[in-house]
């Protein structure tokens, strides 16, 4: 069963992201969604606008809700309560920092 945007609202989070909320086709089942900071900052920076975390929601807001949907269908388990969406789901390109 595929998730859809319950409504406009989201609440961004200095330093937590942004938690939006979808609902399952029925209508009867709703998941409460986060994509995480670090994945709204690697995204901006990605795109070359800085730290510009709250644009980078705005700019890539659909494919966030498309890769919520994709996580959800895989059954990705649930964190702290919430369907995360992560740096690596959002920006597929970004390697992983080697360690110091």
């Amino acid at each position: 069963m595929s998730l859809r945007r319950e409504s406009d609202v989201c609440e961004p989070h200095d330093h937590a992201g942004v938690t939006f909320v979808m609902v399952d086709d029925a209508g009867t089942n709703r998941v409460v969604c986060r994509v995480t900071y670090e994945a709204l900052c690697d995204r901006a920076a990605a795109d070359g606008k800085g730290g510009d975390w709250l644009g980078a929601w705005n700019d890539h807001m659909l494919a966030i809700e498309a890769l919520a949907n994709a996580n959800y269908k895989a059954g990705k388990p649930l964190v702290g309560g919430k369907l995360l969406v992560d740096t690596l789901e959002l920006t597929p390109d970004r390697q992983a920092k080697p360690a110091a």
